[in-house]
């Protein structure tokens, strides 16, 4: 598995990018590791991603 870093149009705001990146991170989640467990990363990454991306998604919300 690699990390690739995440490409965005010269005209994306700074709104869209957090956006497109808290996707990324929903994608890789919830639609990555399909070759099963050892695809996985560990679960507190997982906590920890989910975690951070909540936080960001709920200032989102309170704005």
């Amino acid at each position: 598995m690699d990390f690739r870093p995440v490409a965005f149009a010269e005209d994306t705001s700074p709104l869209g990018r957090v956006i497109i990146l808290c996707q990324t991170v929903r994608n890789n989640l919830f639609h990555g590791g399909k070759s099963g467990p050892d695809g996985w990363e560990g679960p507190e990454r997982t906590k920890m991603l989910l975690s951070i991306v909540l936080v960001i998604l709920g200032e989102l919300a309170a704005t």
